[in-house]
Parts: structure tokens; sequence; C-alpha cells
């Protein structure tokens, strides 16, 4: 498990620390745990105590101070409404959120996110699907690749 003084095995991204709510998953051969660099210790420097157990059981959740947070709920054989209710538990932050799933289910998320008792977080929710979020992956890594040589000082590594 991840510590609140454990270092993390990844360097944030854009200055972005990560936290994720099981180590143990993976995307691809990638495990989570190994992208983390924030523990639920951690987060709860950047939130109220009523706020934190719910946002601890948040997929993926990346935080900047200054920015704010970002959160990915990822739905692949799990239930759509019970991710939007998770984000919902959290919708008072400062938070972008996401569902990440495939684009099968578009259209169940677009059910969901019309009922009333999304209504706080409807603006806030974006659907990304799986090949959409590999596709910015790639496109990212070339990017960043692409301009190393630059060494371009305000673009965090």
């Amino acid at each position: 498990m991840l510590t609140s003084t454990a270092r993390p095995k990844y360097k944030s991204c854009w200055g972005f620390k990560v936290y994720t709510a099981d180590l143990s998953k993976s995307c691809g051969s990638t495990s989570l745990g190994s992208l983390a660099s924030m523990s639920k210790d951690d987060l709860s420097k950047y939130v109220e105590p009523k706020v934190l157990d719910p946002l601890s059981k948040i997929d993926v959740v990346w935080h900047r101070e200054g920015v704010g947070f970002y959160l990915f709920e990822v739905v692949i054989g799990g239930s759509m409404h019970d991710a939007l209710l998770r984000l919902s538990s959290v919708g008072e932050l400062n938070a972008e959120m996401f569902i990440v799933s495939s684009e099968s289910r578009k259209n169940e998320y677009e059910s969901g996110i019309g009922l009333p008792v999304f209504n706080t977080i409807r603006n806030k929710c974006t659907f990304i699907s799986i090949g959409e979020l590999a596709k910015m992956f790639i496109l990212t890594n070339l990017w960043k690749q692409s301009i190393e040589p630059l060494q371009l000082p305000h673009i965090s590594r």
C-alpha cells in the first residue's frame, strides 16, 4: 500500500498528483499502483473530512494545487449508475469528472446523467470512450517526445 511518505514510482503528469482507489488494478500491463503518487492521507490535505471517504472510492483522481481535481470512473463491466453516484457524492468539489467506458455504453451514460439525481454533476461530467482515451494518450506522448529537444521551461515533466 502506498503511504503518505512513500516516493512515487512515476513522475507526476503535467504537475498532477495521482491517486487510485485500488492499487492492485492495472491498465494493460501497467499497474495503477505504479502510477499513484498520492495516498488517502495525501488526499485529506485537500478536502474536508466529509468528502474524503467518497473521494477515496473514485477509480482515479488527479490533483494539482491551484487547478483542482480531475476524477475518472472507469466502467467496464460494472454499473454506470453506481459510477455516476460515486461522482455525485463528491459533486461539491472543484472537479472535472469523466466516465471512461466502451463506446457501446455511451447511450447508457447519456440516459443516466439525464436523471434529476445527477443535476449537480451534469455540467461537470464528460463521457470518454476507451478508444478516445487511448488516442489522447498516444498523441500526448508523441507531442511530449517531439518538444523534449526544445526543453521548454514552462512545461512540467
